[in-house]
Order: structure tokens, then C-alpha cells, then sequence
């Protein structure tokens, strides 16, 4: 499952129900093969991952999902100023 979430102005990104086993499944991986990539992108920052959870958030999606057209960087600096208590 997938969710775009805005806290404090910043936007990310959550897989929620991330079972190592599906991705490797969907991927056509071994676990071994999926835990260097994870590893990596967790090394890199790109991502955060909870085992508990089964979580995955892409933490600074903005980076790499950036407005396409004006209305959408107007939209992005305005929801930038919303603070979540």
C-alpha cells in the first residue's frame, strides 16, 4: 500500500505491508540480492526501512519527484508554510 504524506511542509513517501519475501517474490530476487540493494539505499539515504512494521519511507521524494508545471511548485511552497502539531 502506498501513501503520500506532508508533515510540516516536507512530503514523503510510505510502502506500508513491505515483506522482504514479496519484493524478493515480485522482483524475481534472492534474499541475498535484495539485502545488498536494501543495504545500499539505506547507506545512501534514499531510504528508511522498519522490520517491525514492514515499512518503507522515502524520505526526501521531493528530491526525486519534483513539481512537473508552476501550479504544482505554487501548490508545494504554499503547503510548505502548513505546520502539523
Amino acid at each position: 500500500m502506498l501513501y503520500n504524506i506532508n508533515i510540516n511542509g516536507n512530503k514523503y513517501i510510505l510502502f506500508k505491508n513491505m515483506v522482504k519475501n514479496y519484493i524478493c517474490a515480485d522482483l524475481e530476487w534472492q534474499p541475498e540480492e535484495l539485502d545488498k540493494a536494501f543495504n545500499q539505499l539505506l547507506e545512501l539515504g534514499f531510504i528508511k526501512y522498519d522490520e517491525h512494521h514492514k515499512i518503507i519511507l522515502i524520505p526526501k521524494v521531493v528530491v526525486y519527484q519534483t513539481p512537473q508545471n508552476p501550479n504544482q511548485e505554487k501548490s508545494a511552497k504554499r503547503n510548505r508554510q502548513i505546520k502539523i502539531k
